[in-house]
């Protein structure tokens, strides 16, 4: 099951700020999110889960 995960969410799991996630996603370093109203921007879970895994594997 793909859960959405909010720029907040992201911060608190990785242990950087909010500003950090969206710099990332600017710079193509990161996964890009997903707009799923005006208002509302998340990233599938599983795109931020292989992330992590790809940069534990460095």
């Amino acid at each position: 099951m793909i859960v959405y995960y909010s720029d907040k969410q992201i911060a608190a799991i990785l242990g950087v700020s909010r500003d950090t996630v969206w710099r990332w996603a600017r710079e193509k370093n990161f996964p890009q999110p997903y707009k799923i109203s005006e208002r509302c921007t998340r990233w599938r879970s599983d795109e931020i889960e292989n992330w992590i895994a790809s940069r534990a594997n460095n």
